[in-house]
């Protein structure tokens, strides 16, 4: 097998419309994974303002957050082994696009109170 061959099909290249396709992907997925990264840190002071909660407690969040997000990523990978990744990937973008656009909808009602 050549360097240009995996398994019967031509190697990707930038040049090409399906390998810029590819890389919109890989950046549109690692983007996503950073803003994911980054909402509970965010939202940490206004929980632990919301339930009077001191450090020790709000750490709980943290772990109850990493904990779930590592047993769904197990699952993903699994999902991702037995219908395709491709699949996955699209259902899992339109499903963080749904879910992102339904909370800000539910939380514009909140942000008349002065602490949103």
């Amino acid at each position: 097998m050549t360097v240009t061959e995996a398994a019967g099909s031509p190697a990707l290249r930038l040049s090409t419309a399906p390998g810029r396709w590819v890389v919109t992907a890989t950046v549109l997925g690692s983007g996503m994974a950073a803003l994911d990264a980054t909402v509970v840190g965010i939202a940490l002071p206004a929980i632990g303002r919301d339930f009077h909660a001191g450090v020790t407690s709000v750490q709980w969040v943290v772990d109850a957050y990493t904990l779930t997000l590592a047993g769904l990523l197990l699952l993903g990978g699994t999902l991702g082994d037995s219908y395709g990744r491709r699949k996955l990937f699209v259902i899992g973008t339109i499903w963080f696009a749904v879910a992102g656009s339904r909370s800000h909808r539910c939380c514009a009602g909140w942000r008349r109170t002065p602490r949103c």
